[in-house]
């Protein structure tokens, strides 16, 4: 009885501490990343699955994976909070748990056998032996409820603290390096450095069949500043002995009408202009041969001027027009649309309407489908109507002018009156938007990870460059978005690369495009700061 009451005291005592600033071994706290007592954490990451509760301290109990996480009915998914998976395995694992409605004084431990499985090992130890090996034992303890308790299997006990099974956990990777002039917050692990300056707004990217990088310049006053649009720039970046910065910026195309999109395909550069796409066979080293125009009399003159071009692994290439206006009924059914060709200019027609500006599109390396930015229309409101993410398919129209995002219907644009019992209702044939983006973030180029200097858990996800907004009240975009993907579904959305817009609302750059170079680093253009960043495994 002495003892048990012993247990007891040591247990009360112990648990008032659990607020204490300071951790007996260095451990890391969780306020410091903005969790308390009782989140539940998962990594950012579709890959990584585990569950995990968090205690005041920070250490964090195993809860398996989500098929046993949906046992526990008093737990919500709408409540799991989602960190870097460095952050969240420098906490350190407790199993320890007890039984906290049946006046069980006894310290059980998790063992995780399987996957699905595990056992619960008493702690077979005085309160002042437990204290005595470990002097924050307790603080790791979790109470849980007798159902929960229940369902573990029962085992034999453990006579010391050092035969309790531990849990790998590694380090936190080293902080982001921001090696630029600019105040840019860089995730865990990674360096962002100026790779190229001084070039001029340059706008989108493309890398050589020798790894060159490529990128267009539309014109020195920008693609939509007062001016000439006649002095365009194609330049190559060489970087000979890879110490991350360009060795020379060389203009290799000069005087074109606003060029923006590029693509090597075939040994050929392929540009797309505002009412035309040219392409240049590629001798190497950044040179080129003579120009061939297979494509012209693409619409222009109003709205938007940027033409992006892209090849699918099937082979035809892909050309997306913006709307020439705000909103508005097109006349021309090239507008606001993905164009497709064959290589050499032939056999064009819309392969998807309805897209107001899919300034940025890229092809899934899974599925081969092409994963589209839009940009939805100015002067609705602060909020409408959204950005999209879209898987466009074939034939498919994707709402615009009349609808946006999941299928909802512009009233604000379209006057007209719909009754119910007079279908088709003006969206019900249309494609909802995969994904709905913050109104006026302006998301241009996307790309999908595939790079080794990225870490497991970025794989297969996808990257967007906010440029940022123009139409809003409280500016917003001006950033990096990680977009956590599942198959066909964006399951979360959280920043990458930030700072480019300041607290006081002063824009400092503006993101355009996202590549990945031959040295598999990630490479980003500003058209504001007139910067390609380099953004880099600090390990690697």
């Amino acid at each position: 009885m002495k003892r048990f009451l012993v247990q007891i005291g040591a247990l009360a005592l112990l648990y008032l501490l659990w607020t204490s600033t300071a951790l007996a071994h260095g451990e890391i706290l969780p306020r410091e990343f903005g969790l308390t007592e009782g989140d539940i954490i998962r990594a950012a990451s579709v890959n990584d699955p585990d569950v995990y509760i968090v205690n005041p301290l920070g250490y964090k109990r195993l809860v398996l994976n989500p098929t046993i996480f949906s046992f526990y009915g008093h737990f919500r998914w709408l409540a799991i909070k989602s960190i870097q998976v460095g952050v969240r395995d420098a906490f350190p694992t407790s199993t320890l748990v007890r039984n906290c409605e049946n006046n069980d004084s006894k310290v059980y431990a998790v063992e995780v056998t399987e996957e699905d499985k595990a056992l619960l090992h008493w702690v077979n130890l005085p309160a002042e032996d437990a204290v005595a090996q470990d002097d924050d034992f307790f603080k790791k303890v979790f109470c849980i409820n007798a159902k929960e308790f229940a369902w573990y299997a029962q085992s034999t006990s453990y006579g010391s603290i050092a035969s309790i099974p531990s849990y790998e956990r590694s380090k936190l990777p080293p902080p982001g390096v921001n090696d630029t002039s600019i105040p840019l917050n860089v995730p865990s692990g990674f360096k962002i450095s100026v790779f190229a300056s001084s070039l001029g707004p340059v706008r989108f990217m493309a890398v050589s069949p020798d790894g060159l990088l490529f990128a267009s310049m539309p014109a020195s006053v920008g693609l939509y500043g007062v001016g000439a649009k006649t002095d365009g720039k194609i330049f190559v970046l060489p970087d000979s002995n890879n110490d991350g910065k360009a060795d020379e910026a060389r203009a290799v195309l000069t005087g074109l009408t606003l060029p923006h999109g590029l693509a090597f395909f075939n040994n050929y550069l392929y540009v797309a202009q505002e009412t035309t796409v040219v392409r240049y066979p590629y001798i190497g080293n950044g040179v080129l041969g003579a120009r061939e125009t297979i494509i012209s009399g693409l619409p222009g003159g109003s709205g938007h001027a940027s033409r992006t071009i892209g090849f699918s692994p099937a082979g035809k290439m892909y050309v997306s027009l913006g709307s020439s206006c705000n909103a508005c009924e097109e006349t021309n059914s090239y507008r606001a649309a993905i164009l497709e060709y064959n290589p050499d200019g032939t056999g064009g027609r819309v392969f998807a309407n309805g897209l107001r500006n899919s300034v940025g599109f890229v092809f899934n390396p899974s599925s081969g489908e092409i994963w589209a930015t839009d940009n939805g229309r100015d002067h609705l409101d602060d909020d409408l109507p959204p950005d999209e993410i879209n898987i466009v398919r074939d034939g498919g129209n994707y709402g615009w002018p009349y609808c946006y995002g999941k299928n909802i219907h512009d009233t604000d644009f379209d006057k007209n009156i719909y009754i119910a019992i007079y279908p088709p209702l003006p969206c019900s044939d249309k494609e909802p938007s995969l994904l709905n983006l913050q109104a006026h973030s302006a998301a241009l180029g996307l790309r999908f990870i595939t790079s080794p200097q990225f870490p497991a858990s970025y794989q297969g996800n996808v990257l967007v460059a906010y440029h940022g907004s123009i139409d809003r009240t409280e500016p917003v975009g001006y950033k990096v978005a990680l977009l956590r993907v599942e198959g066909n579904s964006i399951l979360g959305e959280e920043d990458f690369i930030s700072g480019w817009l300041r607290a006081d609302g002063t824009k400092l750059g503006r993101p355009v495009d996202l590549i990945f170079g031959n040295d598999n680093a990630l490479y980003i253009s500003d058209d504001k700061a007139n910067i390609i960043y380099r953004v880099s495994n600090i390990n690697l």
